[in-house]
């Protein structure tokens, strides 16, 4: 079609056809239209639409409600993919999305990444869904050994430094634990 929405089709046969129309953007409401030609016969067949404005937005937080800044929440459908970052209260907004039935992957540092299927877009309705992400969380334990005795030591202090820092006292068998931590790079000293 032309840039005003006019088309023309020349050279068709008497005869019935059956004309559709597809616009990127747009659900056409009277596609298709069926039409017959005689000889010499002039048509104009006219199709109306409405523009597709579907919203999809939510939040993104941590297990414990806690907003979750900069996470990237990709949408998905047949292959084509588009994404935003959240803001710093967690919030994402996807705006002027074609009908369909899209997937939402969320994803930030620190957090194990969630998958949703099955958020159906349609009518210029909006959808809001909240993606709740769990920290990706280690645990490094040990026990400390008397390299000249051979045996546990107990209530000697284990320091952990790396994103975080902390300590610990082996127990009576020279074991110790630190849970919940960050993924990264640590250091362990004992004294």
């Amino acid at each position: 079609s032309g840039s005003d929405g006019s088309y023309h089709i020349r050279g068709l046969l008497p005869g019935a056809y059956q004309i559709s129309v597809t616009a990127s953007g747009f659900v056409i409401l009277d596609s298709p239209q069926q039409v017959s030609l005689s000889l010499g016969d002039s048509l104009q067949v006219d199709f109306h639409g409405k523009g597709i404005s579907n919203t999809f937005s939510g939040i993104c937080s941590d297990e414990r409600g806690g907003p979750i800044e900069g996470a990237q929440i990709l949408l998905v459908a047949d292959g084509d993919t588009i994404s935003v970052e959240t803001s710093a209260d967690g919030s994402f907004t996807f705006e002027n999305i074609a009908d369909g039935v899209y997937s939402v992957w969320a994803r930030a540092t620190g957090y194990i990444s969630e998958w949703v299927d099955d958020i159906t877009l349609a009518n210029n309705r909006p959808v809001t869904r909240s993606i709740s992400l769990t920290p990706i969380v280690a645990t490094i334990s040990g026990r400390v050994i008397n390299s000249k005795t051979g045996e546990a030591e107990g209530g000697a202090v284990v320091h952990l430094a790396g994103p975080v820092s902390l300590k610990d006292t082996t127990d009576a068998g020279g074991e110790y634990l630190f849970a919940e931590l960050t993924p990264g790079n640590y250091v362990i000293k004992v004294r």
